[in-house]
């Protein structure tokens, strides 16, 4: 028998009322046997005294072998989840113990209530939360937003001003500038013709030198 499961029951006197109800069975059936046959053998002079022991005798029969099933019985059933060795150590009976789970799973049952109403609750509120969430989100974008558009606009009048201050500063040396620029101009021309006038000048020395040269060769000849 120990190979099966073990059978749980919900308490160890279910175990006690299923054998009672076979020792009642038992005991009316060997009542019935005994009464036929002290029926069928009132012909033979049977007295009532031995069917009495009859009786006696088979209860003693019923009851070892309801306490022998009984021994064998227990170590394959457990009561509310423990063996009978376990009740047996146990102090406090089942019932306390039933009562403590009972209470156990009444406090889990409403926490589970609880969590459902929060939840609930959450999802009616989340939506809204969320639209309030975004809403500021968008508030604060658009607030930095305004004051970068407020610090681009601060530095370009300040650029702005700083290019006021430094085009009307260069006025007077712009022109200064200029100035030099046409006397450096005036003198690179001057200085242009001045070469050109000398380039002549050395070309005139040159043919007239080449001249004189061709007139003393030919003198040296003659």
């Amino acid at each position: 028998m120990s190979d099966f499961p073990r059978v749980d029951l919900s308490s160890a006197a279910d175990l006690d009322r299923i054998l009672d109800n076979i020792r009642a069975h038992a005991l009316q059936m060997l009542s019935d046997r005994v009464e036929r046959e002290h029926q069928a053998s009132k012909s033979k002079s049977s007295s009532s005294s031995s069917s009495r022991s009859a009786i006696e005798v088979g209860q003693k029969a019923i009851d070892i072998w309801i306490a022998s099933a009984r021994r064998r019985l227990e170590l394959n059933i457990t009561a509310n989840g423990l063996t009978f060795s376990q009740l047996a150590s146990q102090k406090t009976p089942v019932a306390p113990f039933d009562q403590v789970l009972s209470q156990r799973v009444q406090s889990l049952a409403a926490e589970s209530d609880d969590l459902t109403a929060q939840l609930v609750h959450a999802r009616r509120t989340v939506p809204q939360r969320r639209a309030d969430a975004l809403a500021a989100r968008a508030n604060v974008v658009r607030t930095l937003a305004a004051k970068e558009e407020e610090k681009r606009q601060l530095v370009e009048e300040e650029w702005a001003e700083r290019d006021k201050d430094q085009v009307d500063l260069s006025l007077p040396r712009a022109e200064s500038v200029r100035k030099s620029l046409l006397e450096a101009v005036g003198s690179i021309d001057a200085l242009q013709v001045a070469l050109l006038e000398q380039t002549s000048e050395a070309q005139d020395h040159t043919d007239l030198v080449r001249r004189l040269r061709g007139l003393a060769e030919q003198e040296l000849k003659a």
